[in-house]
Protein backbone atom coordinates (compact mmCIF):
# COMPACT_ATOMS: atom_id res chain seq x y z
CA UNK A 1 0.00 0.00 0.00
CA UNK A 2 1.35 3.87 -0.64
CA UNK A 3 3.04 5.53 2.14
CA UNK A 4 3.68 9.03 3.02
CA UNK A 5 6.83 8.22 1.97
CA UNK A 6 5.38 8.18 -1.59
CA UNK A 7 4.57 11.58 -1.99
CA UNK A 8 7.46 13.26 -3.10
CA UNK A 9 7.09 10.93 -6.28
CA UNK A 10 3.80 12.69 -6.84
CA UNK A 11 3.20 15.36 -9.69
CA UNK A 12 0.57 17.94 -10.66
CA UNK A 13 -1.20 15.15 -13.04
CA UNK A 14 -1.86 12.83 -9.56
CA UNK A 15 0.22 10.13 -11.40
CA UNK A 16 2.83 8.52 -9.21
CA UNK A 17 6.70 8.96 -10.48
CA UNK A 18 9.15 6.45 -9.22
CA UNK A 19 13.18 6.32 -9.55
CA UNK A 20 12.51 2.82 -11.20
CA UNK A 21 9.85 3.23 -13.49
CA UNK A 22 8.82 -0.85 -12.85
CA UNK A 23 7.95 -0.66 -9.61
CA UNK A 24 5.66 2.76 -10.13
CA UNK A 25 2.60 0.75 -8.82
CA UNK A 26 1.57 -2.18 -6.71
CA UNK A 27 -0.59 -5.07 -8.08
CA UNK A 28 -2.74 -4.69 -5.12
CA UNK A 29 -4.31 -1.50 -6.44
CA UNK A 30 -5.16 -2.83 -9.65
CA UNK A 31 -6.19 -6.24 -8.55
CA UNK A 32 -8.93 -4.35 -6.14
CA UNK A 33 -10.17 -2.32 -8.91
CA UNK A 34 -10.54 -5.38 -11.41
CA UNK A 35 -12.40 -7.26 -8.31
CA UNK A 36 -14.54 -4.34 -7.80
CA UNK A 37 -15.59 -4.04 -11.64
CA UNK A 38 -16.08 -7.92 -11.67
CA UNK A 39 -18.71 -7.68 -9.07
CA UNK A 40 -20.79 -5.01 -11.20
CA UNK A 41 -20.09 -7.09 -14.13
CA UNK A 42 -21.76 -10.17 -13.12
CA UNK A 43 -24.71 -8.38 -11.93
CA UNK A 44 -25.32 -7.32 -15.37
CA UNK A 45 -24.37 -10.54 -16.86
CA UNK A 46 -27.66 -11.92 -15.74
CA UNK A 47 -29.22 -10.13 -18.41
CA UNK A 48 -29.58 -12.03 -21.95
CA UNK A 49 -28.00 -9.18 -24.30
CA UNK A 50 -25.30 -6.53 -23.63
CA UNK A 51 -26.05 -3.59 -25.94
CA UNK A 52 -22.77 -2.05 -27.32
CA UNK A 53 -22.57 1.00 -25.18
CA UNK A 54 -22.42 -1.32 -21.87
CA UNK A 55 -19.54 -3.33 -23.95
CA UNK A 56 -17.64 -0.35 -24.88
CA UNK A 57 -17.60 0.82 -20.64
CA UNK A 58 -16.49 -2.31 -19.12
CA UNK A 59 -13.74 -2.71 -21.78
CA UNK A 60 -12.76 0.88 -21.32
CA UNK A 61 -12.90 -0.07 -17.63
CA UNK A 62 -10.71 -2.77 -17.50
CA UNK A 63 -8.19 -1.39 -20.14
CA UNK A 64 -7.55 1.41 -17.72
CA UNK A 65 -7.34 -1.37 -14.90
CA UNK A 66 -4.49 -2.89 -16.72
CA UNK A 67 -2.84 0.47 -17.33
CA UNK A 68 -2.24 0.61 -13.81
CA UNK A 69 -0.39 -3.02 -13.30
CA UNK A 70 3.43 -2.78 -13.08
CA UNK A 71 5.12 -2.01 -16.07
CA UNK A 72 6.50 -5.17 -16.12
CA UNK A 73 3.47 -7.16 -16.18
CA UNK A 74 1.49 -5.13 -19.18
CA UNK A 75 0.13 -6.78 -22.07
CA UNK A 76 2.44 -4.81 -24.49
CA UNK A 77 5.65 -5.57 -23.11
CA UNK A 78 7.93 -8.81 -23.48
CA UNK A 79 9.60 -8.73 -19.73
CA UNK A 80 9.65 -11.99 -17.55
CA UNK A 81 6.40 -12.58 -15.50
CA UNK A 82 6.63 -14.88 -12.87
CA UNK A 83 4.71 -17.41 -12.80
CA UNK A 84 3.30 -16.67 -8.84
CA UNK A 85 2.00 -13.06 -10.06
CA UNK A 86 -0.29 -14.71 -13.14
CA UNK A 87 -3.70 -14.84 -10.65
CA UNK A 88 -3.91 -11.46 -10.43
CA UNK A 89 -3.51 -10.54 -14.18
CA UNK A 90 -5.81 -13.51 -14.86
CA UNK A 91 -8.56 -12.14 -13.10
CA UNK A 92 -8.63 -9.16 -14.90
CA UNK A 93 -8.39 -11.07 -18.99
CA UNK A 94 -11.16 -13.66 -17.38
CA UNK A 95 -13.40 -10.64 -16.98
CA UNK A 96 -12.85 -9.52 -20.28
CA UNK A 97 -13.32 -12.92 -21.78
CA UNK A 98 -16.60 -13.78 -20.27
CA UNK A 99 -17.90 -9.72 -20.91
CA UNK A 100 -17.72 -10.31 -24.53
CA UNK A 101 -18.66 -14.29 -24.37
CA UNK A 102 -21.92 -13.14 -23.14
CA UNK A 103 -23.04 -11.97 -26.51
CA UNK A 104 -22.34 -15.44 -28.05
CA UNK A 105 -26.19 -16.24 -27.61
CA UNK A 106 -28.72 -16.15 -30.48
CA UNK A 107 -30.66 -13.57 -29.12
CA UNK A 108 -27.41 -11.77 -30.78
CA UNK A 109 -27.06 -10.77 -34.61
CA UNK A 110 -24.48 -12.54 -36.58
CA UNK A 111 -22.21 -9.40 -36.75
CA UNK A 112 -22.60 -8.66 -33.09
CA UNK A 113 -21.50 -13.10 -32.58
CA UNK A 114 -18.62 -12.46 -34.90
CA UNK A 115 -17.10 -9.56 -33.35
CA UNK A 116 -17.84 -11.55 -29.58
CA UNK A 117 -15.56 -14.34 -31.29
CA UNK A 118 -12.74 -11.73 -32.45
CA UNK A 119 -12.61 -9.94 -28.79
CA UNK A 120 -12.34 -13.46 -27.42
CA UNK A 121 -10.06 -14.86 -29.51
CA UNK A 122 -7.71 -11.45 -28.87
CA UNK A 123 -7.88 -11.46 -25.02
CA UNK A 124 -7.16 -15.12 -25.56
CA UNK A 125 -4.17 -14.32 -27.32
CA UNK A 126 -3.39 -11.86 -24.74
CA UNK A 127 -3.03 -14.31 -22.45
CA UNK A 128 -1.33 -16.90 -24.22
CA UNK A 129 1.38 -14.61 -24.60
CA UNK A 130 1.57 -13.79 -20.87
CA UNK A 131 1.86 -17.63 -20.46
CA UNK A 132 4.50 -17.41 -22.87
CA UNK A 133 6.92 -15.04 -20.65
CA UNK A 134 5.93 -17.49 -17.86
CA UNK A 135 6.57 -20.60 -19.56
CA UNK A 136 11.11 -20.14 -19.11
CA UNK A 137 13.79 -19.97 -16.59
CA UNK A 138 14.15 -17.07 -14.22
CA UNK A 139 16.27 -14.29 -15.72
CA UNK A 140 19.36 -13.75 -12.88
CA UNK A 141 18.16 -9.51 -12.91
CA UNK A 142 14.11 -11.42 -11.31
CA UNK A 143 15.50 -14.21 -8.81
CA UNK A 144 14.85 -13.57 -5.40
CA UNK A 145 14.87 -15.90 -2.65
CA UNK A 146 11.02 -17.01 -3.26
CA UNK A 147 12.32 -17.90 -6.71
CA UNK A 148 15.08 -20.19 -5.56
CA UNK A 149 12.61 -21.95 -2.88
CA UNK A 150 10.66 -22.80 -5.23
CA UNK A 151 12.67 -24.04 -7.89
CA UNK A 152 11.57 -24.49 -11.87
CA UNK A 153 8.83 -22.32 -13.77
CA UNK A 154 6.66 -25.18 -13.49
CA UNK A 155 6.69 -25.84 -9.67
CA UNK A 156 5.90 -22.01 -9.61
CA UNK A 157 3.30 -22.19 -12.06
CA UNK A 158 1.72 -25.34 -10.27
CA UNK A 159 2.03 -23.38 -6.86
CA UNK A 160 0.03 -20.62 -7.94
CA UNK A 161 -2.79 -22.76 -9.95
CA UNK A 162 -6.41 -22.89 -9.11
CA UNK A 163 -9.31 -24.30 -10.36
CA UNK A 164 -9.82 -20.42 -11.38
CA UNK A 165 -6.55 -20.18 -13.62
CA UNK A 166 -7.22 -23.97 -15.36
CA UNK A 167 -10.42 -22.69 -16.17
CA UNK A 168 -9.49 -19.74 -17.20
CA UNK A 169 -6.91 -21.57 -19.79
CA UNK A 170 -9.20 -23.57 -21.10
CA UNK A 171 -11.39 -21.33 -22.19
CA UNK A 172 -8.90 -18.95 -23.70
CA UNK A 173 -7.48 -22.34 -25.34
CA UNK A 174 -11.21 -23.04 -27.11
CA UNK A 175 -11.47 -19.31 -28.44
CA UNK A 176 -7.38 -20.00 -29.92
CA UNK A 177 -8.64 -23.28 -31.71
CA UNK A 178 -11.71 -22.05 -33.35
CA UNK A 179 -10.22 -19.21 -34.92
CA UNK A 180 -7.55 -21.07 -36.16
CA UNK A 181 -4.74 -19.49 -33.90
CA UNK A 182 -3.00 -22.95 -33.14
CA UNK A 183 0.40 -21.35 -32.20
CA UNK A 184 -0.82 -19.48 -28.95
CA UNK A 185 -3.17 -22.61 -28.40
CA UNK A 186 0.02 -24.87 -28.17
CA UNK A 187 0.72 -22.63 -25.22
CA UNK A 188 -2.41 -22.57 -23.28
CA UNK A 189 -2.53 -26.52 -24.10
CA UNK A 190 1.33 -26.39 -22.58
CA UNK A 191 0.62 -24.14 -19.60
CA UNK A 192 -2.55 -26.85 -19.09
CA UNK A 193 -0.73 -29.98 -19.54
CA UNK A 194 2.12 -28.27 -16.64
CA UNK A 195 -0.43 -28.15 -14.02
CA UNK A 196 -1.97 -31.49 -14.84
CA UNK A 197 -3.76 -33.34 -12.10
CA UNK A 198 -2.76 -30.89 -9.41
CA UNK A 199 -6.34 -29.63 -9.54
CA UNK A 200 -9.27 -31.96 -10.89
CA UNK A 201 -11.08 -29.75 -12.98
CA UNK A 202 -8.04 -29.34 -15.06
CA UNK A 203 -8.71 -33.09 -16.20
CA UNK A 204 -12.29 -31.97 -17.08
CA UNK A 205 -11.01 -29.46 -19.05
CA UNK A 206 -8.14 -31.80 -20.63
CA UNK A 207 -11.02 -33.82 -21.65
CA UNK A 208 -13.48 -31.15 -22.64
CA UNK A 209 -9.90 -29.73 -25.08
CA UNK A 210 -9.50 -33.22 -26.53
CA UNK A 211 -13.45 -34.24 -27.32
CA UNK A 212 -13.52 -30.33 -28.95
CA UNK A 213 -10.38 -30.38 -30.99
CA UNK A 214 -11.96 -33.93 -32.62
CA UNK A 215 -15.08 -31.85 -33.62
CA UNK A 216 -13.18 -29.23 -35.03
CA UNK A 217 -11.10 -31.60 -37.26
CA UNK A 218 -14.36 -33.04 -38.42
CA UNK A 219 -16.04 -29.66 -39.37
CA UNK A 220 -13.11 -29.05 -40.90
CA UNK A 221 -13.07 -31.86 -43.07
CA UNK A 222 -16.44 -31.39 -43.96
CA UNK A 223 -15.83 -28.08 -45.48
CA UNK A 224 -17.71 -26.49 -42.55
CA UNK A 225 -17.82 -22.87 -41.73
CA UNK A 226 -17.25 -22.89 -37.50
CA UNK A 227 -18.28 -19.12 -37.15
CA UNK A 228 -21.52 -20.33 -38.90
CA UNK A 229 -21.95 -23.67 -37.04
CA UNK A 230 -24.13 -23.84 -33.80
CA UNK A 231 -23.10 -26.56 -32.48
CA UNK A 232 -19.55 -25.67 -32.56
CA UNK A 233 -20.61 -22.19 -31.31
CA UNK A 234 -22.47 -24.17 -28.31
CA UNK A 235 -19.10 -25.88 -28.15
CA UNK A 236 -16.77 -23.12 -27.51
CA UNK A 237 -18.52 -21.12 -25.16
CA UNK A 238 -18.15 -24.07 -23.08
CA UNK A 239 -19.19 -23.55 -19.06
CA UNK A 240 -21.41 -20.85 -20.45
CA UNK A 241 -24.21 -23.60 -20.96
CA UNK A 242 -23.81 -24.26 -16.82
CA UNK A 243 -25.71 -21.74 -15.80
CA UNK A 244 -29.46 -21.97 -16.88
CA UNK A 245 -29.34 -17.75 -17.11
CA UNK A 246 -27.24 -17.90 -20.25
CA UNK A 247 -27.84 -21.26 -21.37
CA UNK A 248 -29.41 -21.20 -25.01
CA UNK A 249 -28.90 -25.21 -25.66
CA UNK A 250 -30.65 -26.35 -22.27
CA UNK A 251 -33.32 -23.52 -22.09
CA UNK A 252 -34.42 -24.61 -25.81
CA UNK A 253 -34.22 -28.19 -25.04
CA UNK A 254 -37.41 -30.51 -25.13
CA UNK A 255 -38.15 -32.87 -22.23
CA UNK A 256 -35.92 -34.68 -20.11
CA UNK A 257 -31.95 -35.49 -21.34
CA UNK A 258 -30.70 -38.96 -20.03
CA UNK A 259 -26.92 -39.40 -19.72
CA UNK A 260 -25.68 -42.03 -19.92
CA UNK A 261 -22.86 -42.79 -17.17
CA UNK A 262 -20.67 -44.95 -18.69
CA UNK A 263 -19.53 -42.24 -21.37
CA UNK A 264 -18.31 -40.21 -18.47
CA UNK A 265 -16.25 -42.79 -16.56
CA UNK A 266 -16.37 -43.15 -12.62
CA UNK A 267 -17.76 -39.88 -10.73
CA UNK A 268 -19.86 -38.90 -8.02
CA UNK A 269 -22.58 -36.90 -7.11
CA UNK A 270 -22.98 -33.93 -4.95
CA UNK A 271 -26.15 -33.19 -2.81
CA UNK A 272 -27.03 -30.29 -5.25
CA UNK A 273 -26.86 -33.01 -8.65
CA UNK A 274 -23.53 -31.79 -9.43
CA UNK A 275 -20.75 -34.49 -10.57
CA UNK A 276 -17.40 -33.88 -9.24
CA UNK A 277 -14.20 -35.46 -10.83
CA UNK A 278 -13.31 -38.32 -8.80
CA UNK A 279 -9.11 -39.11 -8.06
CA UNK A 280 -9.52 -42.29 -10.15
CA UNK A 281 -10.82 -39.78 -13.16
CA UNK A 282 -7.50 -37.89 -12.60
CA UNK A 283 -5.49 -40.63 -12.34
CA UNK A 284 -7.14 -42.09 -15.63
CA UNK A 285 -7.05 -39.76 -17.84
CA UNK A 286 -3.33 -38.83 -18.82
CA UNK A 287 -3.84 -38.12 -22.75
CA UNK A 288 -1.95 -34.19 -23.50
CA UNK A 289 0.07 -36.06 -25.80
CA UNK A 290 -2.93 -36.54 -27.97
CA UNK A 291 -4.20 -32.56 -27.20
CA UNK A 292 -1.17 -31.55 -28.59
CA UNK A 293 -0.77 -34.24 -31.74
CA UNK A 294 -4.27 -32.97 -32.59
CA UNK A 295 -2.91 -29.12 -32.05
CA UNK A 296 0.56 -30.10 -34.15
CA UNK A 297 -1.75 -31.55 -37.38
CA UNK A 298 -4.13 -28.57 -37.14
CA UNK A 299 -1.21 -25.85 -37.46
CA UNK A 300 0.55 -27.77 -39.97
CA UNK A 301 -2.75 -28.39 -42.37
CA UNK A 302 -3.52 -24.68 -41.96
CA UNK A 303 0.58 -24.04 -42.70
CA UNK A 304 -0.38 -26.65 -45.52
CA UNK A 305 -3.41 -24.33 -46.70
CA UNK A 306 -1.65 -21.15 -46.79
CA UNK A 307 1.19 -22.58 -48.92
CA UNK A 308 -1.59 -23.93 -51.52
CA UNK A 309 -3.63 -20.99 -51.64
CA UNK A 310 -0.09 -18.41 -52.13
CA UNK A 311 0.79 -20.98 -55.23
CA UNK A 312 -3.07 -20.45 -56.28
CA UNK A 313 -2.89 -16.35 -56.48
CA UNK A 314 0.71 -16.36 -57.64
CA UNK A 315 -0.15 -18.36 -60.53
CA UNK A 316 -3.55 -16.38 -61.31
CA UNK A 317 -1.37 -13.17 -61.64
CA UNK A 318 -0.01 -12.03 -65.10
CA UNK A 319 3.77 -12.73 -66.02
CA UNK A 320 6.07 -9.85 -65.82
CA UNK A 321 7.09 -8.38 -69.08
CA UNK A 322 10.07 -5.94 -69.29
CA UNK A 323 10.27 -3.46 -72.73
CA UNK A 324 12.84 -4.30 -75.18
CA UNK A 325 16.26 -2.37 -74.72
CA UNK A 326 16.87 0.05 -76.76
CA UNK A 327 20.33 0.02 -78.46
CA UNK A 328 23.10 2.71 -77.35
CA UNK A 329 23.17 5.64 -79.93
CA UNK A 330 27.12 5.02 -78.87
CA UNK A 331 27.34 1.91 -80.01
CA UNK A 332 25.08 1.87 -82.87
CA UNK A 333 27.10 4.55 -84.16
CA UNK A 334 31.10 3.01 -85.32
CA UNK A 335 32.70 6.63 -85.56
CA UNK A 336 31.95 6.69 -81.88
CA UNK A 337 33.27 3.47 -80.97
CA UNK A 338 36.34 3.56 -78.56
CA UNK A 339 39.56 2.17 -79.72
CA UNK A 340 42.49 0.97 -77.98
CA UNK A 341 44.68 3.50 -79.53
CA UNK A 342 42.44 6.13 -77.73
CA UNK A 343 42.70 4.20 -74.29
CA UNK A 344 46.70 4.42 -74.61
Amino acid sequence: MPSPLDDQYMHSDNDLLSPIPEQSTSPLLPTIRVIGGIAKLLRMLKSRYLPPTALEAYDSHFKACMQSFPLYQQIRTNQYVDPIELPSIMYLQNALLMLHRHNLMPISSAKERSTALDHCASTAAETARLLRRCMQETPPESRSLVTEQNGSWEKRMVSASSAFLCTHIWRCTLFLIFRSDFENAIWCAQASATLGASRPINIACGRYLQFFLNEVIVKMNQGKQLDMDEEMIAYVSADLQSNFENSWVWRNSKGDVSLNESDYGSASTTEDGRREITRTDAASWDEWEDVFGLLDHLFHQKQREQQHRAIAESSLRPPLTLPPLAPSPNLANPSNRMSIKDLI
